[in-house]
């Protein structure tokens, strides 16, 4: 829904979907998605964790002091996934285009080789400015509405032929073609698939965390 050129409700997209690929569609470029996961959200966890036992930190509570670390481990963490949110991107949305114009990518490795040799490697690193802040903001905050905007964006930076937006400024000009409600396009699946994917997350690294602990570095 964030890269339509023309307006289509959540239920209209799922049907094609659903006719182009089947409910196979729905999964185009997970293989991505878990990679990105896998280094990406590990790391964010790690530097976040590792970044509250600092120090100079030991003795505060200041919320602040919390978020400007999840900012930083959510920056860190976005610019190592990066090339491979950038493929997600593009397997995800290659259905909607014309057979001649859809890239066609094999695999994950398949697009890790084509896209430098295709496109120059700055291409992995395609719509970066929007993926930072998104990954600052939404590290800190985990919540959808506030870093929507920048999901939009990062999508259609990722997304565009090399020359499409040379600068950040041409994709916002570009994402408001639909109007102030432009940045939230696609709002209601992404909580559809942030709320239970975050609560999982949670859960899980909170278990991991009760269970394994923390070890500082000096323990004997």
């Amino acid at each position: 829904m964030q890269t339509q050129k023309k307006k289509k409700s959540m239920l209209k997209t799922t049907v094609k979907v659903i006719r182009l690929r089947g409910f196979l569609g729905f999964y185009d470029g997970f293989t991505a998605a878990a990679l990105r996961q896998l280094t990406c959200s590990s790391l964010r966890f790690s530097l976040y964790e590792n970044g509250k036992h600092l120090e100079i930190l030991q003795n505060s509570n200041s919320i602040f002091d919390k978020i400007y670390i999840a900012s930083f481990a959510g920056i860190v963490g976005s610019l190592v996934g990066l090339p491979m949110d950038v493929i997600n991107v593009r397997m995800q949305n290659d259905m909607k285009y014309a057979g001649n114009l859809r890239r066609n990518y094999k695999s994950v490795m398949d697009a890790l080789i084509r896209i430098p040799k295709e496109e120059g490697w700055m291409t992995l690193y395609s719509g970066g400015i929007a993926a930072v802040l998104k990954a600052a903001i939404g590290n800190s905050a985990q919540l959808a509405v506030y870093d929507q905007p920048f999901d939009v964006l990062k999508t259609l930076m990722m997304n565009a032929p090399p020359t499409q937006f040379p600068t950040v400024f041409h994709a916002i000009k570009y994402m408001m073609r639909f109007g102030y409600l432009g940045p939230y396009r696609g709002l209601v699946p992404t909580i559809a698939r942030k709320a239970p994917a975050t609560i999982s997350l949670f859960i899980i690294y909170e278990q991991l965390r009760l269970n394994l602990g923390y070890i500082p570095l000096d323990s004997k």
